[in-house]
């Protein structure tokens, strides 16, 4: 597996600092994705204040997020291997601390939210989604932070819990009341500001 995710790495990593807008994409991918996600969600949030059912699945997402990220530092406890640019020949765009490279916090909170969302889709657009999330993360190869067993296995976990999360939640009543809770307070705050 060692010999397999360097060769994958480099296949993907190789790509960096040939062409300027390249890098700029898998930079911008890389560093920018959770910030627009933010944005994103925050929007969504707003946009569908109306739309209890819609808020509940931001609800999901946020606790599909939460439980991965901690089962993601737990598997960070059993498995140490530091970035790739340290140890390896690599193309490293981005700045980044020396420390535990796995799994990808970036593609576990990427895949945690944009899986959800699609899985929620009902338009052909939430296939957006996805795209997004592989994007995020292979950018985090490209870049040269993360080996793709990094990114794998921080998607894969994020996809198992996102589907559990979404699944045995999404109807059931006290997520509903807790959403219709949070919209009411939402509205004594703004009221109280006005």
């Amino acid at each position: 597996m060692n010999t397999l995710d360097r060769t994958l790495f480099h296949l993907i990593n190789n790509w960096g600092s040939r062409s300027s807008y390249l890098d700029a994409v898998g930079i911008f991918f890389a560093e920018m994705s959770p910030y627009l996600l933010a944005a994103f969600l925050i929007f969504s949030w707003i946009r569908n204040r109306n739309y209890p059912e819609k808020r509940g699945i931001l609800l999901i997402a946020a606790l599909s997020f939460a439980v991965s990220e901690v089962l993601a530092k737990l598997m960070g406890k059993f498995y140490y291997h530091v970035q790739p640019f340290v140890t390896l020949e690599a193309n490293q765009l981005i700045a980044k601390d020396v420390n535990n490279s796995f799994p990808s916090d970036h593609t576990v909170l990427m895949v945690s939210f944009l899986f959800v969302l699609f899985l929620a889709g009902s338009s052909k657009s939430k296939w957006l989604y996805l795209c997004w999330a592989f994007l995020a993360s292979i950018a985090r190869i490209f870049v040269g932070v993360h080996y793709p067993s990094d990114v794998l296995v921080a998607a894969l976990t994020a996809i198992a819990v996102g589907s559990v999360c979404y699944y045995s939640l999404r109807r059931v009543r006290w997520l509903r009341e807790f959403v219709d809770w949070l919209s009411n307070m939402e509205k004594k705050l703004v009221h109280r500001r006005t």
